[in-house]
C-alpha cells in the first residue's frame, strides 16, 4: 500500500531575494545622481542662511555704529551747549562752520565729537544738524525751537506721518544699498518702514538705520532754565464798548526782562512792556458803548503779537482774544407827558447802549385806552371821552435778549378828562423829554393841539427837525445838539386864533475832567525809564507833561480817555505833572518817580517818601548812633550838629523836641556815597563819606 508523503513546511518558504542596496556592484547612476541632487539643496540652504545671517549681523552692527554716532554727538552738545557743525562751507549759514574757522578740506563732522565715522559697509554715517545750535558761539539754553523736523512715517508710501519738530540733529546709515534718498538730505527728514518700497530712479526697499535727537533732550540735560513762554491765557479779560480798557500780557522763563511786538487796534495799543491800554471803540460810529451784535454772540479783538527776552530767545508767538460787550442798555424815558381826551397825544421812548437797533415791544394795564395806539416805543392818537385815568405802561428794549442788552422799565400814563367848562378856543400844550440833558445832547419836544387842528405849527427857535408843522393836532420833533439850556416857543394858529405854549430844556454843565497817574516800575534804578500809566475821568480831555526827563515817548496828547508812555532816563527823584482839560474844565495830578542805586544794595534805599525828616535816635543833650562795624557808640551833641552831613544839600538840627535830626533833598542810596575805602557794599550809609563813620540810620 502506497503512502502519500507530505511536503515539508520548509519547501514552501521561498528563497532568500538580497535587497537593491545590498549588491557587490554598488549604487546605479540614478542613485548616485539623486544624492548629489540632496547634497546640492543642502549647501544651497547653507550658503543662503549664511548669507542671511552675515547681513543681519552687519546690520547690527550698522545700527549699533549709529547709536553710538548719536551718543558722542549728543554728549559733545551737552558738555558744550552747542552741536557740531555738519559741513564746514563758505556758504554755510554760521559763521563758525565757514573757513577760516574750519578746515574744509580736513573737517569730519563725527570726528569732531568723537563719534564712530563709518558703518559695518564701510560707508560713512550721514550727519545733518539744525543751524539754530550748530557751531561754537551757539547756546542751547538761548535757543527755544528749531526749523528741523523729521516725519515718522505711519505706511508704506509715508503719505501720513507723524511729525516730529524741535530736531537738534540726526544721523543715520544708508544701509546696504547706500541709497540714503529715502531719509532725505534736508529737513523734513523721513524715517520710513523698514524693506517698504520708494522710488528714486528705480524702485529701492528703505534699509536706513536713523538716529535723532530733540534740542528739548539736550536742553533738559545740560539743565538749561525754562524756555521762553507766553504764560498770559488766549481768552483776555473782556472789554467794555467805549470804555478804558487795561491788561497787561506776561511771560516766564527765558532770561527778563522782555520785549513785545507793539500792536493796535479798536481804540487799543500794546507796549513793548505788554501793557494792552486804550478806549475800546469796537463800533466805531457812537460813543454811547453799544453794539450791533447779540449778547449770546459778542464780538472780540484779535491781539496778535510775540516777546522777546534779554537773551536773545526766539521769539514766542501769541495770538489771544479780548471779547467786547457792551455797556448796559438803559431806556432813558423817565415820565409820559399827559394825554387828554379829545386832544391829539404824541409820546416816544428812547434807550441807550444795549444792541442796537432796538426791538421794542410794549404792554398797557389795563389796556391801552380808546383812541390811542400802543405800539412799539411809541404812544399817538386822540383819546376817546371816557378814558380818563391812569395807565400803567410796561415798556422792554430787545425782549429777546438777556443780560447787558434788554432792558425793562415800568411808567406812568395819565389821561386827564375833559370838562364842561374846557375853553373851545385853539390851544397847544408842549413838553419835553428828556427835559434835562449833558451839554452835546438832543431832547424831544412833544406836543398837542386842543381845539385843532392848527392851520400852522412853528417852533421858536428852530433846532433840529423842530421847525414849521401844517394841518397838526400833534406831534414830535428832535432838537439839535444842545450846549445851554433853552425854553421853545410853540406857536399854534387857526383862522384868526393863536396860541402858544413853551417847553424848557435844562442843559447841565459837563463836570470837568480829572486824572489819575502812576509810574511802574518806581522806584527805578538810576539812569533808566519807567512808564507812565494815566486814566481821565469826564474824558475825553486833551494832555499836557510838565517834569518829565529828556527824552522817551511821553508827549502832548488829544481827545483821550486814558493811555501810556515811556519816559526819558530817570538821574533823581521826578515829579511828573498831567494837565488835562477840554471845554468843560481842567484837572491835574502827579506822581514822583523814585530812583535807586544800580548797586546791590538799591533794595534799601533810604527814602524820604512823605518829605518828613529822618530822625536819628537821641536824647536832649545829643544823639546816641550805633556803629555798624564794633557797635561803639558816638554822640552827635548840639554844638556839633552842623559837622554831620549825608548829603549835598542836607544838615542836621535840633527839633522842638530836642531830637537830632536829618534832613535832605533826594534818595540816599545806602553805601553808594561812601569812601573808596569803604566800597565793600555791605549796605551801611556813611556819614562824612569818611571810611570809619558808617553808621546805622533808623527811620521813625
Amino acid at each position: 500500500m502506497k503512502q502519500k508523503i507530505k511536503k515539508s513546511f520548509f519547501l514552501s518558504i521561498h528563497r532568500f531575494t538580497a535587497s537593491p542596496l545590498y549588491r557587490k556592484e554598488g549604487f546605479t547612476l540614478i542613485e548616485i545622481a539623486m544624492v548629489l541632487i540632496i547634497v546640492g539643496l543642502l549647501l544651497t540652504m547653507g550658503i543662503a542662511l549664511f548669507g542671511t545671517l552675515t547681513k543681519r549681523a552687519k546690520h547690527i552692527e550698522s545700527r549699533e555704529a549709529v547709536k553710538q554716532a548719536k551718543e558722542a554727538v549728543l554728549g559733545y552738545a551737552v558738555k558744550n551747549g552747542f552741536v557740531p557743525c555738519d559741513q564746514c562751507s563758505a556758504s554755510h549759514p554760521n559763521a563758525a562752520c565757514q573757513p577760516p574757522t574750519c578746515d574744509a578740506a580736513t573737517y569730519e563732522a563725527l570726528g569732531t565729537a568723537g563719534a564712530r565715522k563709518q558703518d559695518s559697509w564701510t560707508r560713512d554715517i550721514v550727519y545733518y544738524a539744525s543751524d539754530e545750535i550748530e557751531g561754537s558761539g551757539k547756546n542751547a539754553c538761548g535757543v527755544n525751537t528749531t526749523t528741523m523736523q523729521v516725519y515718522e512715517c505711519t505706511n508704506a508710501t509715508c503719505t501720513t506721518y507723524l511729525t516730529k519738530s524741535n530736531i537738534a540733529f540726526i544721523v543715520y546709515s544708508k544701509g546696504e544699498d547706500a541709497n540714503g534718498t529715502g531719509t532725505g538730505t534736508a529737513s523734513p527728514f523721513r524715517v520710513r518702514e523698514q524693506a517698504s518700497s520708494y522710488t528714486d530712479g528705480a524702485t529701492y526697499e528703505y534699509d536706513d538705520i536713523v538716529q535723532y535727537v530733540s534740542l528739548d533732550e539736550i536742553r533738559s540735560l545740560r539743565g538749561c532754565p525754562q524756555p521762553l513762554a507766553v504764560t498770559s491765557p488766549a481768552t483776555l479779560a473782556e472789554g467794555e464798548e467805549d470804555s478804558y480798557y487795561s491788561q497787561s500780557l506776561e511771560a516766564i522763563g527765558g532770561k527778563p526782562p522782555y520785549t513785545w511786538a507793539t500792536w493796535s487796534g479798536y481804540g487799543l495799543s500794546l507796549s513793548s512792556s505788554g501793557l494792552i491800554s486804550g478806549t475800546i471803540n469796537y463800533k466805531g460810529d457812537t460813543s454811547t458803548g453799544d453794539l450791533t451784535q447779540a449778547c449770546s454772540s459778542l464780538p472780540s479783538i484779535s491781539v496778535s503779537t510775540s516777546v522777546t527776552d534779554s537773551a536773545g530767545s526766539t521769539a514766542v508767538a501769541y495770538s489771544g482774544s479780548i471779547t467786547v460787550k457792551p455797556k448796559q442798555l438803559k431806556i432813558v424815558t423817565e415820565t409820559l407827558p399827559a394825554a387828554y381826551e379829545g386832544s391829539y397825544y404824541s409820546a416816544t421812548i428812547s434807550g441807550t447802549a444795549g444792541k442796537t437797533p432796538y426791538s421794542w415791544s410794549m404792554s398797557v394795564s389795563p389796556s391801552c385806552p380808546a383812541g390811542l395806539t400802543c405800539s412799539g416805543n411809541t404812544i399817538t392818537g386822540t383819546p376817546n371821552t371816557g378814558t380818563a385815568g391812569t395807565y400803567t405802561v410796561t415798556i422792554t428794549a430787545n425782549s429777546s435778549e438777556t443780560g447787558l442788552c434788554t432792558a425793562t422799565k415800568v411808567l406812568s400814563l395819565t389821561v386827564n378828562a375833559a370838562t364842561s367848562d374846557s375853553p373851545t378856543a385853539l390851544s397847544c400844550t408842549l413838553t419835553a423829554s428828556p427835559n434835562s440833558i449833558l451839554q452835546g445832547q438832543t431832547a424831544n419836544l412833544l406836543w398837542t393841539v386842543k381845539n385843532g387842528p392848527a392851520t400852522t405849527a412853528a417852533f421858536s427857535p428852530n433846532s433840529g427837525t423842530c421847525a414849521s408843522f401844517p394841518g397838526t393836532s400833534g406831534g414830535s420833533c428832535t432838537t439839535a445838539a444842545l450846549t445851554t439850556t433853552t425854553t421853545f416857543t410853540l406857536t399854534v394858529t387857526k383862522g384868526s386864533e393863536s396860541n402858544t405854549c413853551m417847553a424848557t430844556v435844562y442843559v447841565n454843565p459837563t463836570l470837568a475832567p480829572s486824572c489819575t497817574l502812576e509810574a511802574t516800575p518806581n522806584p527805578v534804578s538810576i539812569g533808566n525809564p519807567t512808564t507812565l500809566i494815566w486814566s481821565i475821568s469826564n474824558g475825553p480831555a486833551n494832555g499836557t507833561w510838565s517834569g518829565l526827563p529828556t527824552g522817551g515817548t511821553c508827549g502832548s496828547f488829544s481827545n483821550s480817555y486814558g493811555g501810556n508812555c515811556q519816559t526819558g532816563n530817570i538821574t533823581a527823584n521826578t515829579t511828573v505833572q498831567l494837565s488835562v482839560s477840554n471845554g468843560y474844565g481842567s484837572g491835574l495830578c502827579a506822581t514822583t518817580v523814585y530812583t535807586t542805586s544800580q548797586d546791590s544794595c538799591s533794595a534799601i534805599t533810604v527814602r524820604n517818601a512823605t518829605g518828613a525828616s529822618i530822625y536819628v535816635k537821641g536824647g536832649q543833650y545829643g544823639t546816641t548812633c550805633r556803629r555798624i562795624r564794633d557797635n561803639r557808640t558816638f554822640n552827635v551833641n548840639y554844638s556839633d550838629t552842623s559837622a554831620v552831613t549825608l548829603w549835598q544839600n542836607s544838615t542836621c538840627t535840633s527839633n522842638p523836641q530836642d531830637i537830632k535830626s536829618v534832613s535832605y533833598s533826594s534818595s540816599i542810596p545806602a553805601d553808594a556815597y561812601a569812601a573808596s575805602t569803604d566800597a565793600d557794599r555791605d549796605c551801611t550809609v556813611a556819614i562824612d563819606e569818611v571810611a570809619t563813620n558808617d553808621w546805622e540810620l533808623v527811620d521813625e
